[in-house]
């Protein structure tokens, strides 16, 4: 927002979340709490809820897929490669919630599909984890999707970038 834009203008001008960016648009998320944003009492329980529900279901998918990844790494022929995708993290969180599915084209979400499912009655039994009913969870899996695998994508740079160089050192004795 300008310097001399008023908050009227900003929400007038405000993006649709179903368009693409144009070159010199940007998005700006703002932290804040319930309170400092203004937020209605009435909707206060349904938001708090709403938070709590794509929170736990989030700690779960994460849980779920490590659950995965060290199930499939046991097989020679798993390539972890094709999994560590946007893709294959927004099905995983779907699969933690109770929403009308509907049926896969793509060969690769019906190949994601078939390893979650081989081992979600498993994680379910173990965690004892209740699949909360979502309206509209293809929205919050696309976002957390999204950020699964970004936090993994960065953490094996981070970790994979540090061990050779470590090796190195150790192979030259350097300190």
């Amino acid at each position: 927002m300008d310097e001399g834009s008023t908050s009227s203008s900003f929400y007038s001008s405000a993006m649709s979340t179903s368009s693409s960016l144009a070159p010199g648009d940007r998005i700006l998320a703002v932290k804040s709490s319930v309170d400092g944003i203004g937020w209605n009492d009435l909707y206060r329980e349904t938001l708090k809820s709403f938070v709590e529900r794509v929170h736990t279901t989030t700690m779960h998918a994460y849980s779920f897929s490590k659950f995965i990844f060290l199930r499939k790494l046991q097989d020679m022929d798993f390539d972890i490669q094709e999994y560590i995708n946007k893709d294959f993290f927004k099905e995983v969180w779907l699969s933690l919630v109770d929403y009308s599915r509907g049926r896969a084209r793509a060969q690769n979400i019906i190949r994601y599909r078939a390893v979650i499912d081989q081992y979600l009655g498993d994680y379910l039994t173990i965690t004892s984890y209740q699949r909360p009913n979502f309206v509209y969870a293809q929205q919050s899996a696309i976002t957390e999707g999204t950020k699964f695998y970004t936090a993994y994508a960065n953490n094996v740079h981070l970790r994979f970038g540090q061990h050779p160089h470590r090796a190195v050192n150790a192979l030259l004795r350097i300190r």
